[in-house]
């Protein structure tokens, strides 16, 4: 079999074995693209490619030039690559395992406070349109449950037939978690449910917030464009809010509030602990601004 006919059975099977978003899918297909161009240049066979071979394609200048999340990721597929010859019985060995991963920098969250994700709610459930009553449901949602805005977009209509308290959602690679539904998020759904009609574009869809669009349902980036739009002319600065924001906000007020990780790590659908211990170095981040800012001895001058 040919090098490119591999590559998209690896693709294959991390679609259907493993059931990764559209999405990651695409991340994946354009790292092996990549892989494959940086192979071909260095006459590397890149399904028999040796550690020493896979060292030197990291080394490459179009590797380094990369940002170090980026060539990150580009390691992460090969190590995905090979674990999936290895399933396959094409190899013994992952020649990927022993390199170095590149260092990221510590980046925390952008995070709004408890007062902005208020004022943005409050002037999005002002707005009676149709557009507005669909935004404020969206946005109450995100901020309620912390889910994905991917996760939020996609929500079939019947997932609200089972408990209005409470919703089952199928996050990364179709796992299964529950998300609570506050009052708030219940009560903006349902003034959008009588104008979800309005956005249909045929008789029955199965969304529970329908659009035209090629998925059937509205965008990331529809969603993302409103919310700017109205973070914007509350006064927000235009990178300050998004949706993925939103989803920060509801883990940074969690924890605040006295949540433990491991229950906003199920809330959130972290796999791992370490992602969402991203969190705690948030709070301490805001705890020491507080202490610079408010304490009486920080203010004096050696």
């Amino acid at each position: 079999m040919t090098v490119a006919g591999t590559v998209q059975l690896f693709l294959d099977y991390l679609e259907s074995e493993r059931g990764v978003s559209r999405n990651t899918l695409d991340s994946y297909a354009g790292d092996m693209r990549k892989v494959l161009r940086l192979a071909g240049a260095s006459r590397i066979t890149i399904t028999t490619a040796s550690t020493e071979d896979l060292e030197a394609l990291m080394a490459s200048p179009a590797v380094q030039s990369l940002s170090a999340s980026s060539a990150g990721r580009l390691l992460s597929t090969l190590r995905q690559f090979y674990q999936f010859l290895q399933h396959e019985g094409q190899r013994l060995d992952n020649p990927a395992t022993r390199l170095m991963r590149p260092a990221l920098p510590q980046r925390l969250p952008k995070v709004l406070s408890a007062h902005d994700v208020d004022r943005l709610l409050t002037a999005a459930n002002a707005d009676i349109t149709p557009t507005g009553l669909r935004l404020s449901a969206l946005l109450e949602l995100l901020y309620a449950t912390g889910m994905r805005i991917s996760e939020v977009i996609a929500l079939p209509l019947a997932a609200l037939a089972e408990d209005e308290d409470n919703l089952v959602i199928h996050g990364k690679g179709n796992k299964e978690r529950l998300v609570l539904l506050t009052p708030m998020a219940q009560a903006a759904v349902r003034r959008y449910l009588p104008v979800r009609v309005s956005f249909q574009t045929k008789r029955h869809s199965p969304w529970l917030f329908p659009a035209r669009s090629r998925q059937g349902y509205v965008t990331r980036q529809q969603v993302g464009l409103q919310l700017k739009a109205l973070a914007v002319g509350l006064g927000f600065e235009p990178d300050q809010v998004s949706p993925h924001v939103l989803r920060h906000a509801f883990a940074t007020h969690l924890l605040a509030g006295g949540a433990d990780l491991r229950t906003i790590q199920e809330l959130l659908g972290h796999q791992h602990l370490g992602t969402t211990e991203i969190y705690t170095h948030v709070a301490s981040s805001r705890v020491a601004n507080a202490v610079a800012i408010y304490h009486p001895l920080a203010q004096q001058t050696s």
